[in-house]
């Protein structure tokens, strides 16, 4: 029971659905056609399988980083070995990506470089800091693009700016959470180089730039009223997000970074509902 436990806690199946519902948004988007149902369903398995490899292999490299900052994580507190920590994003990773294959040769190739991509990230991207948390960000942007590649539309690439957007802030935010463990390890996020005032105006000024992004879609009208009314909230939050990350410190970026989650949440929604309605 307590492996079981170990591999949900390591594979972190909540993002993963996150990962399958930006798939779907992108389809629903590019209005994409639902029949035949086989390419919407291998579509909406691919980005969970893969990001569920990409956070088994992140934990394997993680492991010291962990052990100061989360030694309650699946490796560090022995409810996983690395070993089969790495087997499972083999696994999963090459499960993906042979999946991708029966939709088209780009979903393929998009699949193939992001499984790539976080074996790279956990081995040396993450300690180059922004570069890292770009890359981090372009995945989950990259789950609706994802879905709507068939009819890459307006309306889908604004959709994955602003989650691409919305993400970096959180990201960055993460790096003033775990500034003790990065900096022990070499992690040049911009809490552990410039400090968290600099970490916390770079939040502010990302959250600020989503929140200019999200309007978009409504006033060109590529997104309805359900969009702008539960966007809305997402922006609510975001600048409250962005207003206590200014000055934000190792004690308030836990909340800040559960804030701007809970304005990604509110922001899918209001993508789905309105993917789904128009």
């Amino acid at each position: 029971m307590g492996k079981l436990k170990g591999i949900v806690l390591l594979l972190r199946p909540k993002n993963a659905i996150l990962a399958s519902i930006g798939a779907l948004v992108g389809w629903l988007s590019a209005k994409i056609p639902l029949y035949p149902m086989d390419r919407l369903i291998i579509c909406l398995l691919v980005p969970p399988l893969i990001l569920m490899g990409g956070n088994a292999i992140n934990d394997f490299f993680d492991v010291e980083i962990d052990r100061i900052n989360r030694p309650y994580r699946p490796i560090p507190s022995g409810l996983v070995s690395r070993n089969e920590a790495a087997l499972l994003y083999l696994s999963l990773s090459a499960a993906g990506t042979l999946l991708s294959y029966f939709i088209s040769i780009v979903h393929f190739a998009i699949a193939l470089f992001f499984s790539v991509a976080w074996y790279l990230y956990g081995l040396r991207l993450k300690k180059e800091g922004l570069i890292g948390n770009i890359l981090v960000s372009l995945g989950v942007s990259f789950t609706i693009i994802y879905g709507g590649l068939f009819s890459l539309s307006q309306k889908v690439i604004m959709y994955s700016i602003i989650a691409f957007l919305v993400n970096l802030a959180r990201e960055i935010t993460k790096g003033v959470e775990d500034i003790d463990g990065d900096r022990a390890a070499g992690v040049r996020t911009i809490a552990a180089t410039r400090g968290e005032r600099a970490a916390g105006i770079a939040i502010s000024i990302t959250c600020l730039s989503a929140i200019l992004f999200t309007y978009i879609p409504f006033i060109l009208g590529l997104s309805g009223f359900i969009y702008l009314i539960l966007s809305t909230l997402a922006v609510i939050i975001l600048i409250y997000s962005a207003f206590i990350s200014w000055n934000i410190s190792k004690s308030t970026a836990s909340r800040a970074s559960t804030l701007i989650k809970a304005s990604m949440l509110f922001g899918l929604l209001a993508m789905l509902l309105d993917s789904a309605t128009l």
